[in-house]
């Protein structure tokens, strides 16, 4: 029995007609997103996923291009990886950038106490409860069907996809929308959907887990609103209890130090969840480990047998959904030099701003770029650029790059957040080190501006 599972045609069509044609159970509901009454969210212990990468079609592997925001993937696994992502509470990277069809600008828009982590390729499809996307000879699922999820118990899944045989069409892994075929990453966004526990919807609006589709299936790449409040009554909305992962800094080698900052961790007994170079899709976790800076920062040796992939953090011991961030993507190996945060800034209307850095110190190499995070909407302010780590005490906090060499105006939008690429000249020696802190006009602060922790970059 494979259960929910469904159809996907070219044209429209009933659900019902095609379930009653290939002897499948089809789960329709008319709003939030069809969820069946027997379903039973996923465990936090079944919330990773890999991708086996035996797809025929070349078309499905075809993207070798990679995306910051999906360190390690192409082809097959960096569509599906995408699909998973929509799901996710927040924006991807804070700002969701990574699709390449221009109805989905942010991935990321679930909102709710659920997320998904990429454990890399599988070895081979792996059984029904082992949370592996997979291709399956087309002549095997019968007329009509092109994909299927399968949930034996609800205590993980797998999910299939129709590939040769009687398959005509190919499937196509991105990252545009196709122009024939299957769109690879839409069909595995209302594949995910099952996975979690959503069955059809009918609902107006064009919802991810409508029974069937009019075009590619890129138009499921981006949830709507039918499919959020699915996802929520399921597992919750996410609140301000959900820790939330901002930005990684330090060392992302093998042995070395790993700086995550955030919001909402717990002052000990943490938990970092990296991507495992095993093949059994478990999470490496790293358990026991404190924060500091009022749980918004905390270090954590990056294990030898991490691979790039995602880090998130459980926040203590806590078993709820709400424990558990959103993942943030980790390139292991991949930060030539480093980022070092320094001390908490000066509170403002969002709290502590955050200032990190990811991307390539090398002097003369491809660059990188400062995050601001959690300034006030609007505000405008100065970054502060040093050689040296100063603590000169200031309007309430401590002002890091001392002596000043530069301060460069900035602004922030709407949002709170900013991203400032650069990069380093060619010259520079190896360990050079460079010093920065923002400062802000904040009328929520304890002396009119509030200020970001220090962020010292250090050249490999």
């Amino acid at each position: 029995m494979r259960s929910p599972s469904h159809t996907l045609a070219a044209g429209l069509c009933l659900a019902a007609m095609l379930s009653a044609l290939i002897g499948l159970t089809v789960h329709t509901r008319a709003v939030a997103a069809g969820f069946p009454p027997w379903v039973t969210p996923l465990p936090l212990t079944q919330r990773d996923f890999r991708v086996f990468p035996n797809f025929t079609d070349s078309s499905a592997n075809d993207n070798v291009v990679p995306h910051p925001h999906f360190p390690g993937a192409t082809g097959a696994a960096l569509a599906i990886w995408k699909a998973h992502t929509e799901w996710s509470a927040v924006p991807r990277g804070g700002d969701g950038a990574g699709d390449g069809w221009a109805g989905n600008p942010v991935l990321g828009d679930g909102g709710a106490l659920f997320e998904t982590h990429y454990q890399g390729l599988a070895v081979m499809p792996g059984g029904t409860n082992d949370n592996v996307h997979s291709a399956i000879d087309g002549g095997i699922c019968g007329g009509g069907t092109f994909a299927f999820t399968e949930t034996p118990t609800h205590d993980g899944w797998r999910i299939r996809y129709c590939d040769g045989g009687l398959f005509q069409l190919a499937w196509h892994d991105g990252p545009g929308a196709p122009t024939n075929g299957w769109d690879l990453q839409g069909v595995s966004t209302h594949e995910v959907g099952h996975a979690l526990g959503l069955g059809h919807s009918n609902a107006a609006g064009n919802p991810t887990m409508a029974p069937a589709f009019a075009g590619t299936g890129v138009e499921w790449r981006s949830i709507e609103a039918d499919d959020i409040e699915g996802v929520q009554a399921i597992y919750g909305i996410a609140t301000s209890v959900k820790p939330v992962l901002l930005g990684a800094d330090g060392s992302s080698e093998p042995g070395g130090t790993l700086v995550l900052t955030g919001t909402g961790f717990a002052d000990t007994g943490n938990e970092v969840w990296f991507t495992s170079a095993g093949t059994v899709g478990d999470a490496l976790v790293v358990s026991g480990v404190p924060a500091d800076l009022g749980g918004t920062r905390l270090s954590v040796a990056v294990p030898l047998a991490a691979e790039s992939g995602e880090v998130l953090v459980r926040s203590g011991t806590t078993a709820t959904f709400a424990g558990l961030s959103n993942p943030l993507p980790l390139d292991v190996g991949g930060f030539p030099g480093t980022f070092a945060g320094s001390g908490q800034g000066v509170a403002g209307a969002k709290g502590f701003p955050v200032l990190s850095g990811s991307g390539d110190l090398t002097p003369g190499g491809p660059g990188f770029t400062l995050h601001l995070q959690l300034v006030k909407n609007l505000a405008s302010g100065l970054l502060f650029v040093s050689t040296e780590v100063g603590a000169l005490p200031f309007k309430g906090g401590t002002f890091v790059p001392v002596p000043v060499l530069a301060a460069v105006p900035v602004s922030v939008g709407g949002g709170g957040k900013l991203d400032l690429p650069g990069a380093l000249p060619v010259g520079l020696p190896a360990g050079t080190t460079i010093v920065l802190q923002a400062w802000f006009t904040d009328s929520a602060a304890i002396l009119g501006v509030s200020a970001t922790n220090g962020l010292q970059l250090t050249t490999p």
